[in-house]
């Protein structure tokens, strides 16, 4: 068993939180690490009361985790909680990082799917312009929800990073900025699906990777980091190399996985998602242009 699982996961792939709990579950000798990257076992003789002191650990990171899961009522909202969560190593640090980049990532999934397949263009055109204007005027039914939760977002982190920071400096010009880029990209793709125009993987990516929002997860939360964000890399003209990358490898990896998704459900036509038929992506030949 032990073997099996050395062998299937990469090392530097695993979640800290599951293998401390793997490792206490074992309740063997020599059963703990020192540190992810170290190959030295703990001594046997102080294996009982590091055990302890481990599992205490555990149970406190789980409390936190909870505390912060009330904030989340509904159930699938949690899932975009779970992605941050899990990989965070830095507790009990940075509860509202993790709070801020699941919130990020539940507006992201309703927003977009508002925009795929819910919304009528001039209801898309109508929430884009108010995001642009940040102005819920003229918003109704989905799409006031959608900027109301938006809008309470950032003034949310604008508040926080106010109160961390202790400074002067507002960061929700920026923020906005960064939302209407996001808004602007999914209207664009909007389009595209009405109309049945296919861009070429060029103009697709340069508009995919943005419409992705990884970036709108990570950018906001990195201003919460020690060392933080510096506030002009917030939402610059230029995005830096590292996070166009970042982007652009996301939207592939989405695309890869919505292709393989759908091609190995064997969904018909009328179920593929529209983005994936306005730009080819249902064909092999796109997996072998993104790889």
């Amino acid at each position: 068993m032990k073997m099996e699982h050395e062998l299937n996961l990469p090392y530097f792939a695993r979640l800290d939180h599951l293998e401390h709990r793997m490792w206490i579950e074992e309740k063997e000798a020599n059963a703990l690490w020192k540190g992810k990257a170290s190959y030295n076992r703990v001594s046997y003789l102080y294996n009982d009361e590091l055990l302890q002191l481990a599992t205490q650990n555990f149970e406190f990171k789980q409390l936190l985790y909870k505390n912060e899961l009330k904030e989340l009522k509904r159930e699938k909202t949690t899932y975009c909680y779970f992605a941050i969560a899990a990989s965070s190593t830095s507790l009990p640090h940075d509860s509202y990082i993790r709070m801020l980049v699941a919130k990020t990532a539940i507006i992201i999934t309703v927003a977009d799917d508002f925009f795929d397949m819910i919304g009528s263009l001039s209801e898309l055109e109508t929430l884009t312009d108010a995001v642009k204007r940040w102005d819920s005027k003229g918003l109704t039914s989905h799409s006031k929800v959608i900027f109301d939760a938006l809008d309470n977002l950032v003034s949310e982190a604008t508040s926080k990073y106010l109160q961390q920071e202790e400074t002067t400096e507002d960061i929700s010009a920026s923020l906005k900025d960064l939302w209407y880029e996001a808004f602007l990209s999914w209207l664009k793709e909007a389009e595209w699906s009405r109309n049945g125009h296919k861009p070429s993987i060029d103009c697709y990516l340069q508009t995919g990777m943005t419409s992705i929002a990884t970036h709108n997860l990570v950018l906001p939360a990195s201003c919460f980091l020690k060392p933080s964000l510096p506030t002009e890399k917030l939402r610059p003209i230029q995005y830096e190399p590292i996070t166009k990358l970042l982007m652009v490898i996301s939207r592939l990896l989405n695309d890869v996985e919505s292709y393989q998704y759908n091609y190995k459900a064997s969904f018909t036509l009328s179920s593929i998602p529209k983005e994936e038929i306005y730009t080819n992506k249902t064909s092999p030949q796109f997996l072998e242009q993104t790889q």
